[in-house]
């Protein structure tokens, strides 16, 4: 829709505009401020970017392709909660594959932590993450007290 197109438009730009900034106060010939270099930084490091569950959109492939290679892409998977196991495994896999095949990389945890997480779990992690949107259940739903 054009509002979806106007917000990925004004994210891109604005991380963009910061990107460029940034690059040309660091490589001008004029004295750097190295005091507020250090403690002050305006660049976006991370977008968390999620994905409709079932659906990967044209328009979340290509707000990545723009961003990735200037803030780290963690794609997540949201309400996943409404997917079962098996849609969720090949909608990731869809996923990873069209990430792959654009170009566009994630951005990628620390391998051991992941190994050590996945030994503990006995699951494997890969991306893109999924997450549950439903809110937990009050203390009495369901309970024995019915």
């Amino acid at each position: 829709s054009l509002h979806t197109c106007s917000c990925e438009q004004v994210i891109t730009s604005h991380v963009e505009g910061l990107f460029e900034a940034q690059l040309v106060a660091e490589t001008s010939g004029a004295e750097r401020d190295y005091e507020r270099l250090r403690n002050e930084d305006p660049l976006v490091h991370v977008c968390l970017y999620f994905i409709a569950p079932h659906r990967l959109k044209h328009i979340d492939v290509e707000f990545m392709r723009r961003l990735h290679k200037k803030v780290n892409i963690v794609p997540i998977i949201a309400k996943s909660d409404t997917m079962t196991t098996k849609e969720k495994e090949e909608f990731k896999l869809q996923v990873r594959e069209t990430l792959a095949r654009e170009g566009i990389e994630p951005y990628a945890f620390d391998p051991i932590s992941l190994r050590a997480m996945e030994a503990q779990d006995r699951q494997e992690y890969k991306p893109p993450w999924a997450v549950i949107g439903s809110p937990p259940a009050p203390p009495d739903a369901g309970g024995a007290g019915d």
